[in-house]
């Protein structure tokens, strides 16, 4: 299993199957406490997620475990988040990041954005989804939408209430 994993890190970020494998043995090393961080962070969680590009110079090893906290996080929590980390001996390949909005937020944000797109199904294809490490949510629509479905997804972007990306192109287009 692990092999498969790694041949496809390796395939998708262009990395040396080596360093997939290892990329993949921290993956699962970190993936052990994920849920005594998240149980720790509670309501102040911004979401984790695994940063393949980010190495910090270093040619021996491809990937940092992200925790994004929000700007309102009890530093206490952040303390013991990294005493966790220290505990596993993760803290060196691990990043606090401060956010605006919570996981539970920007899930919350979503829910509101895919209600208001509804009226886009069968007539445009549409995503909305979370992206962690920009802490916002997505739209991803074809670019050549109407003025009616354009107000369609400006009314989504403003009842998200949370940072909102949108992406246009043919990845979106509805099949011929």
């Amino acid at each position: 299993m692990a092999q498969m994993a790694a041949e496809a890190l390796a395939l998708s970020e262009g990395m040396p199957i080596e360093t997939a494998l290892e990329s993949i043995a921290f993956q699962d090393e970190a993936s052990a406490v994920i849920d005594a961080i998240e149980r720790e962070l509670g309501d102040a969680s911004g979401d984790l997620w695994f940063d393949w590009s980010d190495n910090r110079g270093r040619s021996d090893y491809r990937g940092r475990l992200k925790i994004a906290v929000t700007t309102r996080c009890d530093p206490a929590r952040i303390q013991a988040v990294r005493g966790i980390l220290e505990q596993a001996g993760l803290s060196q390949r691990c990043d606090i990041v401060t956010v605006v909005w919570s996981a539970a937020e920007l899930a919350a944000a979503q829910q509101r954005a895919r209600e208001v797109l509804e009226p886009l199904i069968g007539t445009a294809p549409f995503m909305a989804y979370l992206d962690a490490s920009t802490n916002s949510v997505g739209i991803g629509v074809p670019g050549d939408l109407t003025a009616e479905q354009l107000k369609v997804v400006e009314a989504a972007v403003r009842a998200a209430t949370v940072s909102v990306r949108v992406e246009t192109g043919a990845g979106y287009a509805v099949p011929a």
